[in-house]
């Protein structure tokens, strides 16, 4: 008997499932996270400027747009958006205490 293409697609993706291993989620450190955000952002052409006196960075877009955020607003995001992704899968993890950290 000949197989369909979508019998063997579903076959592959049994093969694909199985051979894989589980995954630990880890959440990256605040300072780790701010690099790799501003590294992906770079790579679309945004110039990032920081002004640790005032604790703010400013990002251009190739657009031009300017916008300024502190980094206050970025712990916010970090704490409120990103570490929640990583509650739903690994319960016991500890967070880093990101008060201390200033990109």
């Amino acid at each position: 008997m000949k197989m369909t293409p979508s019998q063997k697609q579903a076959i592959s993706v049994q093969h694909r499932r199985w051979n894989q291993m589980p995954r630990q989620y880890k959440p990256s450190k605040f300072s780790q996270w701010v690099l790799e955000g501003k590294e992906h952002f770079e790579s679309k052409g945004f110039k990032f400027y920081a002004f640790p006196r005032t604790n703010t960075i400013t990002a251009i877009s190739p657009n031009g747009l300017v916008t300024i955020r502190s980094v206050r607003s970025y712990r916010n995001e970090y704490v409120n958006e990103y570490l929640p992704k990583f509650q739903k899968h690994n319960t016991h993890s500890t967070f880093e205490n990101v008060e201390g950290v200033i990109a």
